[in-house]
């Protein structure tokens, strides 16, 4: 069976003395992959979700924010703060196991549906209205259906 972890982060170090990021974060991890939604035109990328290795979104290290790597990994990825999440912030984390696979076949269908309106200029990140807790709701509200 399938899991998703969402991970809540909030930052405890400004960046240059200032802090530029008042609210958490939100991204979904499905399988071991993270996926979030960023601001494309903060950051100037050709993509609106990242996705990359969970090891890679907690840990990893880069001297630039955004890497389109889809030639050699398939990967395209934002570091938020230009390293791993836990560098910079504390991170929450709630698992959910046991997911079926029609489940997580719709939640990537819509992820991929996301990122094509993006392209096509029909959506684009908003603070208020499409920001990443509203990704990830959005994400979860169509498929999950917990069972008290």
């Amino acid at each position: 069976m399938n899991s998703i972890t969402i991970y809540f982060s909030l930052p405890f170090s400004p960046i240059e003395n200032k802090t530029y990021f008042y609210h958490g974060h939100l991204a979904i991890d499905i399988n071991g992959i993270v996926y979030q939604l960023f601001d494309s035109n903060f950051l100037k990328s050709n993509f609106m979700v990242s996705k990359m290795p969970v090891n890679d979104w907690l840990y990893g290290k880069s001297r630039v924010w955004c890497h389109n790597s889809n030639h050699n990994n398939k990967y395209s990825h934002v570091y938020l703060y230009g390293c791993g999440e836990s560098y910079r912030t504390k991170v929450y984390y709630i698992n959910i196991q046991n997911i079926s696979d029609k489940a997580i076949n719709d939640i990537t269908n819509q992820i991929t549906i996301f990122e094509e309106k993006f392209r096509l200029k029909q959506i684009k990140f908003n603070i208020l209205t499409l920001n990443c807790s509203s990704f990830v709701a959005k994400l979860l509200s169509k498929n999950m259906m917990i069972k008290i």
